[in-house]
Parts: structure tokens; C-alpha cells; sequence
């Protein structure tokens, strides 16, 4: 068995993550630390290099895939993001991972041409017109940056993480990239000031009911995996 197969799941268990969420507070890929680069195919063909957009400015990197409705319950907030942070500096840049909660429509990924497949069937669902990229079937980029369900960086274009959250959460975003559009305006107009470190565990609502029924798209194994192990989890868990 390879790297690939058992990194693609045939069968979502509520464990999956555990391991990844008790290490991520410590991972080495955190704020104050250089991102690491990958270069990966885009859906709309040709590769994006993660060091080609930090030429340009900084960068959101949004991870996740069709199959974790917490990340597609924030697309359409992103795409309003992506639009009006695009012109001020911001590159937006979606890595397409895994299907968590793999079902007969979205199965796990088996071969580069269906991952790509199913994340342009993620990006025309959601509309989101940011680039995708997809990662390679071993998770190599996904298991870099923390390998959780759906979670978020952004990296200041001098190549450091600047924040990072175990979800993707789009008013957090915007308050990070607010923030840096003030210390770049100070530097500007000459003005003092510092950096600051901060480290916040925060509360995140469960998503409606409404965003979990998109599993049903998925296919019903993906909405039966799911039902099964709801049992298992607490009403709030980090």
C-alpha cells in the first residue's frame, strides 16, 4: 500500500484528524516561520508556485476540499474577500486536498485528472473564482502545513507565516489583512510602530444544517460516514 492510498480514505472515522489537531498548536510551520514553498497544478492547467504569488504580495492560502463543509460554508465569503483584497496586494490561492467524507459522486482520489475533476466541480458549485491548485495524491503540501480538514494561512509576502487557524474562518481573515494594510500605510507615511505575537484559541459556531446536507452531493456514503460517527463528537472540541 502507498502513501497515497492510505492518505486517501475510503471511509471517514472520527480519529482521522486527532493526531493533527492535538500537534498543530506546535507544528514547526507556524507564525514567525518561512512558509514552505511547493509548485502545484492548477485546474485550469499549467502550475502555481506558492514563491511566484509571494513575488507579487502576500498570500491567503485556503486548504481544504469539496467533501469538508466547514471550508465551503466560508467560500462565499472568501470570494468577497478575493475581490476586494485582490487589487490592494493579496493573492488568494485555494490547495484542493483529500475528500474527507468520500462518497460515490466525490470518491477518494485516485488518479491527478479526477482530483483535478472534482475540484473544478467544487470551484463551479461554489463559483469562486480565485485560483485552485491541487495538491498530489500523497498529500505532500496538505500534511506540510498541517493536514487538518480545513484550515487557513496567510504569509506576508516576505515569505513568513503572519496567522494561521485550525479552521478557515473569513472575518478573521479580513481583521489579518486589515492589519497588515495598517502597518504598510505607517511605513508609508513614516510613522512607529511594532509587531506583536498573539496566540488565540477561539470559538467557532457549528455551520447549519443547510451547509452539513451538502454531503448529500457527495454521494450517501459520504452523508452515512458522517451520521455515523456525529455520536462521537462533543459540542465543543479544538
Amino acid at each position: 500500500m502507498t502513501n497515497a492510498d492510505t492518505y486517501n480514505i475510503d471511509t471517514y472515522y472520527r480519529e482521522v484528524h486527532d493526531d493533527d489537531r492535538r500537534s498543530f498548536p506546535i507544528l514547526s510551520v507556524r507564525a514567525g516561520t518561512a512558509a514552505p514553498d511547493f509548485a502545484l497544478p492548477s485546474i485550469d492547467g499549467g502550475t502555481i508556485a506558492l514563491n511566484d504569488l509571494l513575488a507579487k504580495g502576500h498570500v491567503v492560502l485556503i486548504i481544504g476540499s469539496f467533501t469538508a463543509p466547514p471550508v465551503l460554508a466560508q467560500l462565499p465569503a472568501l470570494e468577497t474577500l478575493s475581490r476586494t483584497y485582490g487589487g490592494r496586494g493579496f493573492s488568494f490561492l485555494f490547495v484542493y486536498t483529500r475528500e474527507i467524507h468520500p462518497g460515490e459522486v466525490f470518491p477518494p482520489h485516485r488518479t491527478m485528472e479526477q482530483k483535478l475533476e472534482q475540484a473544478r466541480r467544487m470551484r463551479d458549485h461554489a463559483r469562486i473564482t480565485f485560483p485552485i491548485v491541487a495538491d498530489d495524491l500523497a498529500g505532500t503540501t496538505h500534511r506540510a502545513y498541517g493536514n487538518l480538514p480545513s484550515f487557513t494561512y496567510v504569509i506576508h509576502k516576505a515569505g513568513n507565516v503572519i496567522y494561521r487557524s485550525s479552521w478557515t474562518q473569513a472575518e478573521r481573515i479580513r481583521d489579518v489583512l486589515d492589519n497588515v494594510l495598517l502597518q504598510e500605510q505607517a511605513e508609508a507615511e513614516g510613522k512607529g510602530g511594532r509587531l506583536a505575537f498573539s496566540e488565540w484559541v477561539s470559538f467557532m459556531p457549528q455551520e447549519s444544517r443547510e451547509v452539513w446536507d451538502l454531503l448529500d452531493v457527495a454521494g450517501p456514503k459520504a452523508r452515512a460516514d458522517y451520521e455515523r460517527e456525529l455520536p462521537k463528537r462533543p459540542r465543543v472540541s479544538f
